[in-house]
Parts: structure tokens; sequence; C-alpha cells
């Protein structure tokens, strides 16, 4: 009897790897249909929202049209696909994994839709991707995708309010290109990898309404072109890092809503672009910085139990000097016009005495002179 070889035995793990395969116009179109749930056509190409290159399609860019399928797995196998963007549809299911054999891929916009399960790792091999958009996807779970760090061209990020938890993997300070990174509205926890302060060419960081903690850290000094950061709505300790004080480009930061402690720093003050800071419901202490009260930004620090609002005491200061100078003037006038009255009363007794001294002298003069007359005769 002969043994068949078993074909199926490996030595190493088992691992599936999706394999691309070379479609023509003719199967894409097919794939097309599907997608849009309509008859096949041979002519997908004349779609709005299709476009086709050298007979392929490369972009699929189909906003707002009340899709109602799933995406199908199939998507994988176009080869030559820069650009899609599935936005606003009532598409279910999860996103396939095949989706990471895009590799001419630029522009990947997969936001409010109806999807659920997790991101998938593949993602990560998406080598020319440069936009990634998976949000507004609240029935998304678990974290993101450590892989994600390795799309060395991707210029945007944005991953707001799809209910991701885990921690912000620190890979993605390897994202040297990234231009916007934005996990808003999400329950991701943990600190900011410090591996982040390698983004120098980001421009926006928005972390706000998460569950992150921990300090601020210092590494974000290094994030030279930062113009935007936004880290309210967590959960941070510690001290505000004077560092940020020499990121000369940010025109708008937001850390309200934390636990920050500790002064305001006067660094902050060198902020020239700064246009809004948003300090406000935290435990600040001590009192603003003159160049921020001088400074023409737009500044928010209510809710700060310690902290002076010095704006308020000098106007407080104000008062109660003018108030106090008030009361001194006004004091001055009584006295003096209560002196000038007992000046002039005393002036007056004065006369009626001299009067009535007078007087007296005279009558004493007339009584002699008649007592002399009264005399001689």
């Amino acid at each position: 009897m002969k043994t068949i070889p078993n074909l199926f035995y490996f030595k190493k793990p088992f691992i599936i790897i999706h394999i691309s395969v070379q479609l023509d116009i003719d199967e894409e179109c097919d794939i097309i249909n599907k997608l849009l749930n309509i008859e096949k056509s041979n002519n997908c190409c004349q779609y709005e929202g299709i476009s086709c290159s050298n007979g392929h399609v490369i972009k699929i860019h189909l906003i707002f049209n009340i899709l109602n399928t799933s995406l199908p797995p199939e998507l994988g196998n176009f080869s030559n696909l820069k650009f899609l963007d599935i936005t606003g549809n009532k598409m279910s299911g999860s996103i396939p994994p095949e989706l990471g054999n895009l590799s001419n891929l630029e522009t990947l916009i997969l936001s409010s839709l109806n999807i659920n399960g997790s991101i998938p790792p593949e993602l990560g091999n998406l080598s020319n991707l440069e936009n990634l958009n998976i949000s507004f996807n609240g029935k998304l779970t678990g974290s993101i995708p450590s892989s994600l760090g390795k799309l060395s061209k991707l210029k945007i990020m944005e991953l707001v309010n799809c209910n991701l938890t885990g921690s912000i993997p620190p890979e993605f300070g390897n994202l040297y290109n990234l231009q916007k990174i934005n996990v808003a509205k999400n329950k991701i926890n943990g600190s900011i990898p410090a591996e982040l302060g390698n983004l120098s060419n980001l421009k926006h960081m928005h972390l706000e309404r998460n569950n992150l903690s921990d300090i601020i850290p210092l590494e974000l000094e290094n994030l030279s072109n930062l113009e935007y950061l936004d880290l309210s709505d967590n959960k941070f300790t510690g001290t505000i890092p004077p560092e940020i004080g020499v990121l000369t480009n940010l025109k708008y930061v937001n850390i309200s809503f934390n636990n920050l402690i500790g002064s305001i720093p006067p660094e902050l003050g060198n902020l020239s672009k700064l246009q809004t800071l948003s300090l406000s419901n935290n435990n600040l202490s001590g009192s603003i910085p003159r160049k921020l009260k001088k400074s023409n930004i737009k500044l928010y620090t209510s809710n700060n139990p310690l902290l002076i609002e010095t704006g308020e005491n000098n106007l407080l200061i104000i008062i109660l000097v003018a108030s106090g100078l008030f009361v001194i003037l006004l004091s001055v006038a009584v006295y003096l016009k209560v002196f000038r009255k007992k000046k002039n009363e005393n002036i007056k007794n004065k006369n009626i005495n001299n009067r009535e001294l007078i007087s007296t002298k005279h009558a004493f003069v007339n009584t002699f002179e008649e007592e002399s007359v009264v005399s001689e005769v």
C-alpha cells in the first residue's frame, strides 16, 4: 500500500497569506456591480464615482450612495487602485483584510458606515498609503493595530469615534511623514508614547475625549511644526510642560478637562502665533503669567479653584483704591466744610463780642461824662 505524503505538514506555524490576483477590467467591473448591487455590466468605468486608466479601475469614490451591501473581499485584487472612498453609506459587515493587498492605494476612506469588527492589521501592508480615514464607525471594536506604524508614507490618520480601546501604539513614532493624527472620541487609555516626539512633520494632534492618563510627555517639544494640539477631556496628571513654549508654530492648544496641577508656565507667553489657549477645568494654581494676559489670545481658565485670576484681582484693587480715595476726598471736603463753618462762627462771635465790648466802653464813657457834669454843677 502506497503512503500519500502529507503536503500540509509544516515545521513552522501556519500563516494565512492573502494572495492578490491580477484582474482584467471585466472582472473588476463585476466586483463593482456587486458592490453597487446592480446588474452586471462591463461599462463600470462610465459610472459616476468610478475612474479607470489603462484598462483598470484606479478610483472608487462612492460617497452617500446609500449602499446597503458589504465590502467585497475581492476589492483586494484591484492591484491598480489608488483611491477608495465609500463614505456615508449603510454598508455592514467588517473591513476585509484583503484590502491590505492594495499595494498602490494612496487614499483609503471608510467613514460613517455601519461596519463592525476590528481594524484589520493587514492594512499595515499598504506601503503607498498617504491618507487613512476610518472615522465615525461606532460599531467597531478592538484596539489600533500596531502594524499601522509601518505606513511610512502616511500623512493623515483619522480614526475618530470608532469605539476603539487599548493604547496608542509606540510604533506610530515611525510615521515620519505624518502631518495629522486624530483619534478623538474613543476609549483609548494609557499614556502618550514618547515616540510621538519623533513626528517632526506633525501639524495636528487630536487626542481629545479618551481615557488617556499619566503626564504630558516632554518629548512633545520636538514637534516643531505642530499647529493644533488638543488633549482635552482625558485624565492627564502632573504639570503643564514648559517645553510646550518652544513650539512657536502653535495656533491652538486645548488641555482642558484634565487633572493637571501646578502653575501656568510663563513660557507659553512666547507662542506668538497662538490664538486659543484653553486650560479650564483642571487644578491649576498660582497666577496667570503677564505675557499671556497682555496677548490677544482667547484664554480660557475657568474652574481652576486655586488659580488667581489676575485680571479680576487688578480690577478689584482698582475699585478698592478708587473707593478709598473717594472716602478720603469726601472726608477732607466734609472736614473743610465743618472747619470753615466753625471758623466763620468764631469770627462772627468775635465780632459780636467786639461790638458788645465797644458798646460797653461807650456806655461807660458816657456815664463818666455825665457824672463829671453833675459834679461841676
